[in-house]
């Protein structure tokens, strides 16, 4: 795929989410089963909260709550990892698939992603307005951390006014609408806004773009590879966002720590501490002065170093392909979290 924004028509067409998801199916087989859910307030602001699948089917259609969450591990045998990126060098550097669930009208801010991505609609209408990465400066963006390599429009889009941003009115911009079976590729950095209609259902796979992309052996990609069985880094058990623990090894943390440097070749301590807490939410407000035992627990910063040159401020990516193995068993140890028990909301 090259940088450009693409709609590919009916690829989703007779596969196993569009046969089988509907509400019935999903709270059926996954009732008691837990799941981040959203909900956007008057500011466009979002609350979060945890819920079980029960819950959430029984209220979405009247309550303006929705699913953006990595796939659901009980899910992953039912997706298919299509052909056209289950090859070449996105094969490679597909590390999540994201569950997009919602009723009603459901608008986003405008906000653009570090991670390239195909969103495919399994039910209702998605309809997408995307500026070009050239335009962001009349945007105001705000970066979700820094250097992160995503980000937003503060701007509630449903009130914005062209006679306070004038510079809009001459902002070139597309419009793609999705309809079931559709799938939209949007690359890593471009703009867009989306608004959902009805029951809407969606998946989209992510992953982070190489500038040297290669696509030599798309002629023969396998057409029934599923979620369950692809190298992709992340899943969604227990409540929580996590590594696979198939893969929570040192070498697959090489390759995941390659990845994350990419496109400027290093990663600074923010990037690297923002993948320790997204992978275990315990180290978000880590204080050595809580642990007995120092010693037994080692801190995001430490771990960091262990990997970067001493004094350092990024890990280049020739230190992660010499970073020791003893150093990314102990990051393999870090990054997994202990089983959940966090007390579920049925209420947003």
């Amino acid at each position: 795929m090259n940088d450009k924004r693409s709609v590919f028509k009916d690829v989703m067409n007779g596969t196993a989410p569009m046969q089988k998801w509907d509400d019935g199916f999903i709270e059926s087989n996954l009732a008691k089963l837990n799941v981040s859910v959203e909900k956007f307030l008057a500011d466009k602001s979002k609350q979060k909260a945890k819920v079980s699948i029960r819950h959430f089917i029984r209220n979405y259609h009247h309550k303006e709550i929705f699913i953006r969450s990595t796939m659901l591990k009980e899910l992953e045998s039912d997706v298919p990892i299509l052909p056209m990126i289950n090859c070449g060098t996105i094969k490679e550097s597909l590390v999540e698939v994201v569950l997009w669930a919602s009723s009603g009208f459901t608008p986003s801010r405008l906000h653009y992603d570090a991670e390239s991505q195909l969103h495919c609609l399994l039910d209702g209408r998605k309809d997408f307005v995307l500026y070009d990465p050239k335009y962001a400066d009349i945007f105001k963006l705000e970066e979700t951390y820094r250097g992160s390599g995503a980000g937003f429009c503060p701007w509630n889009p449903e009130i914005i006014s062209v006679y306070e941003n004038p510079k809009l009115s001459k902002t070139p911009w597309k419009w793609a609408t999705l309809w079931p079976g559709d799938c939209l590729y949007v690359p890593g950095g471009y703009l867009h806004q989306v608004r959902a209609h009805g029951r809407s259902w969606s998946i989209a796979y992510h992953w982070i773009h190489s500038d040297s992309a290669s696509f030599d052996d798309c002629g023969s990609a396998t057409k029934d590879l599923r979620l369950s069985e692809a190298d992709v880094f992340w899943t969604y058990a227990e409540g929580d966002k996590r590594i696979r623990e198939d893969i929570v090894t040192a070498s697959s943390l090489r390759r995941y720590l390659l990845l994350l440097a990419r496109p400027t070749g290093e990663i600074s301590y923010l990037k690297f501490y923002h993948f320790v807490i997204e992978a275990n939410e315990n180290y978000r407000d880590f204080d050595e002065g809580d642990i007995e035992d120092p010693t037994e627990v080692i801190s995001p910063q430490d771990m960091f170093r262990k990997i970067s040159p001493e004094g350092a401020d990024v890990i280049r990516t020739e230190d992660i392909e010499s970073a020791p193995e003893e150093a990314l068993q102990e990051l393999a140890k870090m990054v997994t979290p202990p089983h959940s028990h966090e007390k579920v909301r049925d209420e947003l």
